[in-house]
């Protein structure tokens, strides 16, 4: 039991140099275990400033980080590797003084001394695996892991120790293995909020919240289903690239194709694909693969070319997913020749732009009675924005600019000049971009700002020019482009 000291009790008498009270030493490391260090530095206080025992060397190395005596704290703790012999607990903290310092080399040194001293002390397993990994010895560092998942897997593990695993998976950015730990430990402590929010955080990374939009945006939905009506036979073999829910694999398979591959480079939106899949009573029509498509291969994922490319790699600026470079990929090995291609053509629908909404998200003129217009100059480039026609005013015709046909090998760099008409007089504050797709003969989608708000795939994008241009009708102004790989870029007429 520990001895309370109250407020008549004389102070201790200071021990003789070198002597640590037995007591002292094992409240040292309690106190110490338990953060609490007011009451540390007081026991230290009371002992001989050579007092050597591991357990005082600890407290003081841990009292010394806390203060942010950084090289002190280093010295004690070194101090209690030597004192302690076959304790591992001075040696985990020194290297973990070593890690926070982003010294890997001399922290996974000594975390290897831990397991020396304990084989199966999981913290210093775990924690070696971010040293590893930070030293780029990733195959070492999940290695290192893999006994601690199978361990956490046996349901014998608490959810504080799930999620204390999940974590040290979500510092080495393998968060496909951190959910489903996240997911036991909530299932075991449904009303822990750090499980909770750290879960969903997580499911948020893997799928963001376009996704939601997306599967929704029945336009979208309608013309690939059209689409593949039109295109599809009993003998298409489809390969789609970029699984996602599995909505379009789906709508492939009600079309009539033989089978449909469908790869996906993150595992858990494919595993969960998978069970969609299921739920809808087609895995004997769909195989998801769960890799890029860069990773494919004939006779292994594929026991042939495929007849038909389909996919959906587009971003809210049309070729920001690599859509183009994929393409020729699949072209190259894994379709056949001559194969059809949904999509097979894409563009980027421009127009020039006005009204308060875009102006005000892009420039700044006075605001609480001062003058804030030398800010400008670090008005955004660009801004991908959700818009309905109500948000904007459409001060030209639309035009269609860098179309690519996906069955051409991919162009270089192009900059290209773009000449706009002004219908009607106003304030120009930029060009307003979507995306227009040519998925199979008469059947053309765009995500055109809408009359009302409805589930899209895409967003707008607006590249907000350097100063608001005012036009009449009839005007022309002018706007250079440029299409580079996924880049998407336009300047006004005039820039500095």
């Amino acid at each position: 039991m520990e001895r309370e000291r109250g407020r008549g009790t004389p102070p201790r008498a200071r021990p003789r140099a070198g002597e640590v009270p037995e007591d002292s030493a094992h409240r040292l490391l309690k106190l110490s275990r338990e953060g609490r260090l007011a009451e540390v530095e007081e026991e230290l206080g009371a002992l001989a400033d050579d007092a050597r025992d591991w357990r005082v060397a600890v407290a003081r190395g841990w009292a010394a980080a806390r203060r942010g005596r950084n090289q002190a704290a280093e010295r004690a703790l070194r101090e209690a590797v030597s004192l302690s012999n076959r304790e591992p607990e001075p040696a985990l903290l020194l290297a973990r003084l070593y890690q926070s310092y982003g010294r890997h080399s001399e922290a996974a040194a000594t975390y290897r001394r831990v397991l020396e001293l304990d084989a199966n002390h999981a913290e210093a397993r775990a924690e070696l695996a971010e040293s590893l990994h930070a030293l780029g010895a990733r195959e070492e560092a999940g290695s290192l892991l893999a006994p601690l998942r199978g361990e956490a897997e046996s349901g014998n593990w608490s959810a504080e120790r799930l999620h204390w695993l999940a974590a040290a998976y979500t510092r080495l950015g393998r968060e496909q293995d951190a959910i489903p730990l996240l997911e036991m430990a909530s299932e075991a402590a449904p009303t822990e909020f750090g499980t909770g929010h750290a879960l969903r955080q997580l499911r948020g990374k893997v799928a963001p919240s376009w996704h939601f939009s997306m599967m929704q945006d029945e336009a979208r939905n309608a013309a690939y289903a059209a689409a593949l009506e039109k295109t599809v036979t009993p003998e298409s073999l489809v390969l789609e690239v970029g699984t996602g829910s599995g909505i379009l694999a789906m709508l492939a398979a009600k079309a009539g194709a033989r089978h449909v591959y469908t790869c996906e480079s993150e595992p858990l939106l494919a595993e969960t694909a998978r069970r969609i899949v299921a739920d809808n009573g087609l895995s004997d029509r769909i195989t998801v693969i769960a890799k890029p498509s860069q990773q494919l291969e004939l006779g292994e994922d594929l026991p042939q070319p495929a007849d038909l490319l389909l996919s959906e790699l587009l971003g809210d600026s049309v070729y920001s997913e690599d859509l183009l470079a994929v393409t020729a990929d699949a072209r190259a090995r894994l379709l056949k020749p001559g194969a059809q291609l949904i999509p097979w053509k894409v563009s980027a629908m421009t127009c020039l732009a006005g009204g308060p909404r875009l102006a005000l998200s892009s420039r700044v003129g006075t605001a609480a009675g001062f003058d804030l217009r030398r800010f400008n100059r670090f008005s955004p480039r660009s801004l991908t924005l959700g818009l309905t026609r109500k948000d904007f005013l459409e001060l030209s015709a639309p035009l269609e600019t860098f179309p690519a046909e996906l069955a051409a090998p991919p162009e270089n760099a192009r900059q290209q000049r773009f000449s706009y008409r002004a219908t009607a007089k106003g304030k120009i504050a930029g060009l307003l971009q979507w995306n227009r797709l040519y998925l199979a003969e008469e059947v053309v989608f765009e995500n055109a700002p809408p009359a009302e708000w409805q589930p899209s795939s895409w967003r707008h994008t607006f590249f907000a020019f350097e100063r608001l241009v005012d036009v009449a009708a009839g005007d022309w102004v002018e706007v250079t482009g440029l299409h580079r790989g996924k880049l998407l870029s336009f300047l006004e007429g005039r820039w500095r």
